[in-house]
């Protein structure tokens, strides 16, 4: 789940009656930096440590990925023009293509 502030939150329950939640990339050596709002999140359909999330405006670093549950954040939008993303897809059949 992701909140306007930047924040992303991760659950290993989501559809227990009460579910928990976590959040992550707000600290260590890689953190999730952006601090607008967080207009995509989609995980990898195989991989689920794997996940890649977008945020809005027209700044940079507006793609990041995470290939360990949410402790450590790679910016993936360094090639990429200041604009936002507004959605994000993984290929069904070539999985390393977005």
């Amino acid at each position: 789940m992701g909140h306007e502030d930047g924040m992303v939150f991760r659950t290993a329950n989501g559809t227990a009656t009460t579910p928990t939640w976590e959040r992550v990339g707000a600290t260590g050596p890689n953190p999730l930096t952006p601090r607008r709002f967080c207009t995509c999140i989609t995980v990898h359909p195989t991989d689920p440590d794997t996940a890649y999330v977008a945020f809005g405006g027209y700044e940079q670093g507006n793609l990041w990925v995470t290939t360990d549950g949410g402790e450590h954040w790679t910016n993936l939008a360094t090639a990429l023009p200041h604009a936002p993303i507004r959605a994000l897809a993984v290929h069904p059949r070539r999985t390393k293509l977005l």
